[in-house]
């Protein structure tokens, strides 16, 4: 009878251990899009244009390929710093911010 309660508490624990896996790596990935979003990136945009030959079938015609620059984004700046308790972001100017960002970005750099 113990060793059964054992099993079944071992099971329960496992599941939990699960659950709690996933929940942080949740976590993660939202913090690294954020962590993303407030550093700006680079998108690239590809269009390819396709054609019917006179047998019907599509061939590729022209491919266009874009580099967009996402710019860093102010309001994932003021999360990420609330989320890390660096400082009250609500009272910082504009001006602030932006020398915050660029800290950031200079440390994000330091780092590749």
């Amino acid at each position: 009878m113990k060793q059964k309660k054992v099993k079944e508490n071992s099971k329960k624990d496992i599941k939990e251990s699960s659950e709690q896996n996933i929940e942080l790596e949740k976590r993660n990935k939202i913090y690294e899009a954020l962590f993303k979003r407030a550093c700006g990136y680079e998108a690239i945009d590809t269009v390819e244009e396709v054609v019917l030959d006179k047998d019907g079938i599509e061939k590729s015609f022209k491919t266009k390929t874009t580099k967009y620059q996402i710019a860093p984004d102010m309001t994932a700046i003021k999360i990420l710093l609330d989320i890390n308790k660096e400082s009250d972001t609500s009272e910082l100017t504009e001006e602030e911010l932006v020398k915050e960002r660029d800290r950031l970005i200079g440390l994000l750099l330091a780092t590749k």
